[in-house]
């Protein structure tokens, strides 16, 4: 059993900055880059909603298990969790229909929904974590769509997904060795 109260400071970056990525996903298909989706995808005025719905209520799901077992074992939801979100923002980064695009939208929530509660599990019992973490979060929310509008009007929304895919990759690594040196720590 790994408890919040034992994992060093350092050990929150992996487990924070997934929760970042998941916030960053929620509202990166907002504005101009919901607009440049719906052209290219030639879907309706309701795919902004069905992109929310197909996104928040796996989120909803996820964070319950997020919860549940995150408390206990963190890498139990936050690997997964991660994992989701890449193979969910690989059909969005190229989808060719809103259908595909939504399937993507549904793996990125389920896996943003399992990270971001396990995140602030382990932060809940520091003060400091806590506000840096709901702060983070904040920013992440405000630059899904602000990073949105630079990159769809420069290159393509779809940038937007491979760059996140990146990003993802990136944290899913650094979440496996965060996990191995947690344990190699405890048992010695």
């Amino acid at each position: 059993m790994i408890e919040n109260s034992r994992r060093p400071l350092w050990s929150l970056a992996a487990p924070g900055l997934a929760a970042l990525l998941g916030a960053f996903l929620l509202t990166s298909l907002v504005g101009p880059t919901f607009t440049a989706v719906r052209r290219d995808l030639h879907g309706d005025s309701g795919l902004v909603l069905w992109s929310l719905v197909a996104f928040v209520l796996p989120a909803l799901l996820t964070a319950a298990a997020g919860v549940v077992l995150g408390r206990r074992w963190p890498a139990a939801t936050l690997l997964p969790g991660v994992a989701l979100m890449v193979l969910g923002l690989l059909p969005m980064a190229f989808a060719p229909s809103v259908a595909v695009l939504l399937v993507g939208r549904v793996l990125t929530g389920l896996g943003a929904g399992a990270v971001i509660a396990t995140a602030a599990l382990l932060v809940v019992r520091s003060k400091v974590a806590a506000a840096v973490l709901s702060f983070a979060i904040l920013i992440a929310l405000i630059l899904g769509p602000v990073s949105g509008l630079v990159l769809t009007q420069a290159f393509s929304w779809r940038l937007v997904f491979i760059l996140s895919v990146v990003v993802s990759i990136v944290v899913l690594l650094l979440a496996v060795v965060n996990e191995i040196v947690v344990l190699a720590s405890r048992r010695s």
